[in-house]
């Protein structure tokens, strides 16, 4: 999957990591719509290497993911490799997001508006 979104586009690439193959879809499109080039993953690993290869500027992280994973320790490998985050959930309060600044820049509940998205991507980049 990875192999097939690296290319020479020159503008700024996002980091949508959802282990929901539709939801991921409907993310990378409102991402696209606000003008920056998607990488997806499903979960940690493909995250990880999508960071290898790419120049990421900032990720939309859901909080919870399949095989145990969480968006919390997605996040953590993220932010010690210097890319923001953003968390991203359909319900930020019965997830249990944590509060700490260090992880997340901002918090977007599904479904995710454009301007929303534009707002906390402002919000990632001043990190």
């Amino acid at each position: 999957m990875l192999g097939d979104q690296i290319s020479d586009d020159n503008r700024e690439a996002i980091l949508v990591v959802d282990d929901d193959h539709w939801t991921r879809t409907a993310l990378a499109m409102v991402v696209r719509s606000a003008g920056y080039r998607v990488v997806e993953a499903a979960g940690r690993s493909e995250a990880l290497l999508a960071v290898e290869v790419e120049p990421i500027i900032a990720a939309l992280v859901d909080l919870v993911l399949e095989n145990g994973e969480t968006g919390a320790e997605v996040a953590g490998e993220l932010r010690r490799r210097g890319i923001p985050c953003i968390a991203i959930s359909g319900n930020l309060s019965a997830v249990g997001v944590p509060r700490d600044d260090s992880l997340f820049a901002a918090e977007l509940i599904k479904p995710i508006g454009v301007s929303d998205l534009v707002e906390a991507f402002g919000k990632a980049r001043k990190r």
